[in-house]
């Protein structure tokens, strides 16, 4: 180390500069106290270990020799721990500022390694001159790590620039301070070299040294107060941002609460009308069941009248046969009575079956029909001719219709039609057919027609009557049509011209 004059200016400047050191880093430690700021810690490190080094190394202040007690190589292992402990933190507080381990791994792990590297040399050279003080080795070895460090130093400050920003700017002006004073002492060290004792420079090393430092420190501290400006507005930003973005949630907790409220009245409203329309569907499946007990209750009504209408035709027929047979039996004819009784046995048997069902198959009906007909012209000596024409198609398909419907209709054609005709042919004429889904039954005759067969009533009797068969079975189609025959009707037409006569239409559809 280049002594310093001891002159009055050199103690004046070494104090100014001591002094604007010390200021820096109470400021940059109050920074550090107040902001913890990581940066500021290494950077306070750095800047006492830069002034411990230049106290020790003024001759124009009290020294620290009685550290070293005179002896050299315990005064080199000071000043070279003193400038690798400078270096060691300058890089601390480069890689904390600039955030090194995150923009520049790489280079962070390169220059930790060259500080591995240093420190090496430097133990090294440290027992070299402890084992051969003043050997020409040490002085290369302190050479080299002065190198290293100069090196280390234009190797961070070139891949910063790449990287350009404004921190970066501030950043690379303080170190180039740095380079610029190590580079003016190696190569006046050269010159010394060279030109011997005789060679004396414009600008002494120490003071282009201290110049570069003050420049660094003032650069640094600026970047620092800087760094926390950025920082500090950032957090001002930050800070506004939440703040908007509260005011922002809180606009949409309102506009969420208002669609809310929104819903629950509208929600409300649909709960309502809902149970609204389940009370009133409630309300209709309670007149429905009502009502379909209603029904159930009047079918079995007039479920039980049919029954009784049909165990008053079963009477009613059984006079018609007694009449005829006590005939047969009045005139002394024993065959014709016997045929007559089993003709009639067979009938009755038809009937009492028949009368139980409330509808039985078109053929089964029409066997009890036809036979009623054959005893009924028995009984009129063959009077009058019938026939009976049946659609194929209902008796194949097994069609069914009520029982003993059609005998009142043919007992009052044979009686009233066919009884009081004087002359000509008697014929009776039943014709079933399936049309359009309705099975239609005609009865017609070519008697004396309705009109004549009243007078004669009228005349005989004094009374126009209606047979009890008829009303029977005109109650009976009542009936049916309120139960499953809906459709079903009868239609009395009088036949006019040379023919005269009735025509019973019978309608029925099919279930």
């Amino acid at each position: 180390m280049i002594p310093v004059t001891a002159d009055t200016n050199a103690v004046y400047f070494h104090f100014f500069f001591i002094g604007a050191l010390g200021s820096i880093a109470c400021y940059v430690l109050a920074r550090y106290i107040f902001q913890k700021e990581k940066a500021a810690l290494f950077y306070t490190i750095y800047t006492f270990f830069i002034l411990t080094y230049f106290i020790y190394g003024f001759s124009s202040l009290p020294t620290f020799s009685f550290l070293t007690f005179g002896y050299e190589p315990l005064n080199y292992l000071f000043t070279a721990g003193l400038i690798n402990l400078v270096f060691i933190f300058y890089f601390f507080f480069a890689s904390t500022f600039l955030e090194g381990g995150k923009r520049y791994p790489r280079l962070d792990r390169i220059i930790m390694t060259i500080i591995k590297i240093d420190l090496g040399i430097w133990c090294i050279n440290t027992g070299l001159s402890f084992i051969v003080p003043g050997s020409g080795i040490v002085s290369i070895l302190h050479h080299v790590i002065f190198l290293l460090i100069i090196g280390t130093a234009i190797l961070g400050t070139v891949a910063v620039i790449r990287n350009w920003t404004y921190l970066e700017k501030i950043f690379t002006a303080g170190a180039s301070a740095l380079i610029i004073a190590g580079l003016y002492n190696l190569s006046l060290q050269l010159l010394r070299v060279y030109h011997g004792a005789s060679f004396h420079p414009f600008i002494s090393s120490d003071t282009m040294l201290i110049a570069c430092v003050l420049i660094e420190q003032f650069t640094y501290a600026a970047a620092l107060g800087y760094k926390s400006k950025v920082k500090s507005n950032k957090a001002i930003a930050l800070e506004r941002a939440w703040i908007k973005e509260l005011e922002a949630n809180k606009r949409l907790q309102d506009q969420l609460h208002a669609s809310m409220l929104k819903y629950q009245e509208k929600l409300e409203k649909e709960v309502k009308e809902r149970s609204d329309e389940i009370i009133r569907r409630n309300n209709e499946l309670q007149q429905e069941k009502f009502q379909k007990g209603l029904e159930e209750y009047k079918r079995a009504a007039f479920e039980s009248e049919l029954k009784a209408l049909r165990t008053q035709i079963n009477p009613h027929f059984l006079f018609n046969c007694m009449n005829i047979l006590s005939s047969f039996i009045y005139r002394d004819l024993k065959e014709e009575a016997l045929d007559f009784v089993l003709k009639f046995s067979r009938l009755m048997r038809l009937v009492l079956e028949n009368s139980t069902y409330h509808e039985v198959p078109v053929e089964k009906d029409l066997e009890a029909l036809k036979l009623y007909v054959n005893l009924e012209a028995i009984r009129y000596d063959q009077a009058f001719r019938y026939e009976f024409h049946i659609d194929p198609e209902l008796i194949k398909g097994d069609y069914k219709i009520p029982p003993l419907l059609l005998q009142p209709y043919v007992e009052n054609a044979i009686k009233h039609g066919l009884g009081n005709k004087e002359s000509g042919e008697r014929l009776l004429k039943v014709n079933l057919v399936l049309q359009n889904e309705q099975i239609i039954c005609e009865i017609s005759d070519n008697g004396i027609g309705r009109k004549k067969a009243t007078d004669i009533k009228i005349q005989s009797s004094g009374n126009p009557h209606r047979s009890l068969g008829m009303a029977v079975t005109e109650s009976r189609i009542n009936l049916l049509k309120e139960l499953s025959y809906g459709s079903a009707s009868v239609d009395v037409i009088d036949l006019d011209g040379d023919e005269t006569g009735t025509l019973i239409r019978i309608m029925l559809p099919v279930n």
